[in-house]
């Protein structure tokens, strides 16, 4: 009966990517000028269709083995030379009407170079990160950034930022996301489980209970802290933490004159 139940929303999802396809074949026929190719818009939908009910398999793989292995099994990664990433979460509650977004501009030696944190209005947790995936792509690009990595632990977000998809409750901005990433010369979307997002968290964390200074950048949480120099010695278990892109040594004063403590 279980096989059977399977089977039939696997149908479903299949019948719905491809009458969804079909429909955006339509609107770029219509809108610009493009021939329809029926066997790429199977391809297309079929595609389509296998990445959907991969999220929830995904999602519960990391679930299951963050009960069975040592915490910091899933560490923050940096960002490849020439780099930066921003890391965003959002704290939500149904009964807060005023939930909250944040997001950490790290580069590839873990360093803080900038971030946002703030109040939003939000239905759900989704349109709430889907804020701050925008609020990240804003920040990066009055930062005139070239080439930015954009991680979040929200899987079906970062599925649909990556394939310039819709999910109907964020259609609008997700359209702003799409938009946006077109003015840089790299963004990519990067998906990440909560151990190696923590940092972010906790900066959304302590903005929702208040208790984030306002000048958080150079006197933050402790959770924060710690969160952050988890992430720093990550990078020196690597071996990645003695250097930056242009093989600079990062010292201890770089990272104290940044705001965080050193490891």
């Amino acid at each position: 009966m279980l096989k059977k139940d399977s089977d039939s929303t696997s149908h479903i999802s299949l019948m719905a990517c491809i009458f969804w396809q079909i429909w955006k074949s339509r609107n770029e026929a219509l809108f610009e000028g493009k021939a329809p190719n029926p066997m790429q818009t199977i391809l297309k939908a079929t595609t389509l269709h296998q990445e959907h009910m991969m999220p929830t398999n995904e999602q519960n793989n990391w679930q299951n083995r963050a009960g069975t292995c040592e915490k910091g099994n899933a560490p923050w990664k940096p960002p490849p030379a020439n780099h930066l990433k921003l890391n965003v979460d959002a704290a939500w509650s149904k009964e807060n009407p005023i939930n909250t977004i944040a997001g950490l501009l790290r580069d590839r030696g873990g360093v803080v170079v900038s971030g946002f944190a703030k109040s939003v209005h939000a239905p759900s947790l989704l349109t709430a990160e889907a804020l701050a995936v925008r609020e990240a792509l804003l920040l990066a690009s009055n930062l005139e950034l070239k080439h930015i990595i954009i991680e979040s632990d929200n899987l079906q977000l970062i599925k649909a930022c990556r394939e310039s998809g819709s999910i109907g409750q964020i259609w609008n901005i997700l359209r702003d996301i799409h938009s946006l990433r077109r003015g840089f010369e790299e963004c990519t979307f990067s998906w990440r489980p909560r151990d190696g997002n923590q940092a972010a968290h906790e900066l959304a964390a302590a903005t929702a209970t208040y208790s984030l200074p306002p000048n958080w950048f150079c006197h933050r949480t402790p959770s924060l802290n710690r969160a952050l120099n988890r992430d720093i010695q990550g990078l020196k278990t690597q071996h990645q933490y003695n250097t930056d892109p242009s093989g600079a040594h990062i010292t201890r004063s770089d990272i104290v004159s940044l705001g965080a403590q050193p490891p």
